[in-house]
């Protein structure tokens, strides 16, 4: 999305050549984001220029399709190897490599690759020259993160309707509750419900009943839905853009002591909401919000929040151990939760962009707690 500020970097660092890889079968979130296309390649950025998508034969069509949006690029089919085409494209002696895409082998092995081909190159043209190749390859997968961190208008419209979508199913699901007898139901409407709107889910459905409500990465199981609290977590993918969110519901009556752990979470996570007119610090708005807890804070046993974009779980961190900054046009999560093992827990989930002058809240379903009094 971003490709002339990436080039600019690329100036100010002396990277003559970025190199962008996708080589497994869910594509890497900075190869993704700067090309749009799924498929097995890599993608060659230069300081200036039209980027080259390199292909094998059978993903041509898919990439030609990619070329186009949201950075046009040519497309190029390697006819021996995927290595000795990124060799022949290379531009200078300082390549950027993004390891966070790469296995410790993949990464030897093309390292070794790409500085047997510079050498070949250059012998080619200085003949009986020793020298060893200069090429310099350095890892900028934090740069391509920082840079995904401020989303474009583009990306903010594309995140607004994934949001809109997915509320829907999220809606439609709480609508159909009592006719689900087990988690697992939960979870199979919800996945059903993303790939008829023509979507994929972000992360596995996270539906947690009873004593599993405390555990806040529960895998849903064919197990009867248990009285007491349920966990809702759930993300789609739409045109490759994440959702996020979480709701609580009741199975039955909560306990005056129940009801008020949630009253507390809502009013919590609510007061975080409105501390983003007061503060930016990632750090104080997690260590803010817990001491709204009270003598449960200690019961709040995970980040307030992360960002959101390719990946679903992304920069910004809002933990206290964060140094970050919120900036306009960051999307991010601020979940609080508290969990009571052996009892239960409650999580609410909501996603905001950070604005000029306040945020925009692209979770718009209620967040009071639901209940299901006459489930069982």
């Amino acid at each position: 999305m971003k490709l002339s500020q990436l080039q600019q970097r690329m100036k100010q660092d002396g990277i003559t050549t970025v190199v962008l890889l996708n080589l497994g079968e869910e594509p890497s979130p900075n190869f993704y984001y700067f090309c749009h296309y799924a498929g097995f390649g890599a993608f060659v950025i230069r300081q200036s220029g039209r980027p080259i998508l390199i292909v094998p034969a059978m993903e041509e069509g898919r990439a030609l399709a990619a070329s186009s949006f949201p950075t046009k690029c040519s497309v190029v089919v390697y006819k021996k190897s995927l290595s000795e085409e990124i060799t022949e494209n290379l531009e200078g002696h300082v390549l950027g490599l993004d390891y966070s895409a790469l296995t410790l082998r993949d990464h030897a092995s093309l390292e070794k690759k790409l500085l047997a081909g510079k050498k070949h190159q250059k012998n080619s043209s200085q003949q009986g020259s020793s020298k060893k190749s200069d090429l310099n390859i350095i890892d900028i997968s934090s740069l391509c993160e920082q840079l995904r961190m401020v989303k474009t208008d583009q990306e903010l419209d594309i995140m607004r309707k994934a949001f809109t979508i997915a509320d829907g199913i999220v809606e439609e699901c709480l609508a159909e509750f009592t006719s689900f007898k087990t988690e697992q139901e939960v979870a199979l409407f919800l996945e059903k419900r993303t790939l008829d709107a023509g979507c994929r889910l972000s992360f596995p459905v996270i539906v947690g009943s009873g004593k599993a409500s405390a555990i806040p990465h529960y895998e849903p199981r064919p197990v009867q839905i248990s009285r007491g609290f349920c966990v809702i977590d759930f993300g789609i993918k739409h045109q490759g853009y994440c959702t996020d969110m979480t709701r609580t519901v009741y199975v039955g009556s909560p306990s005056r002591t129940e009801a008020g752990w949630y009253s507390l979470l809502q009013e919590a996570q609510e007061k975080a909401i409105a501390m983003l007119q007061e503060t930016t610090s990632c750090a104080d708005l997690h260590t803010s919000c817990a001491k709204l807890l009270g003598k449960h804070q200690d019961r709040f046993i995970h980040s307030l929040g992360h960002g959101v974009g390719v990946e679903v779980h992304e920069a910004p961190s809002l933990s206290p151990r964060s140094t970050e900054q919120l900036e306009q046009g960051m999307v991010f999560t601020i979940e609080p939760g508290l969990y009571f093992p052996g009892k239960g827990g409650m999580r609410i989930e909501d996603t905001l962009i950070f604005g000029k002058n306040k945020a925009e809240l692209l979770t718009k379903l209620p967040k009071g707690l639901i209940l299901f009094p006459n489930k069982y």
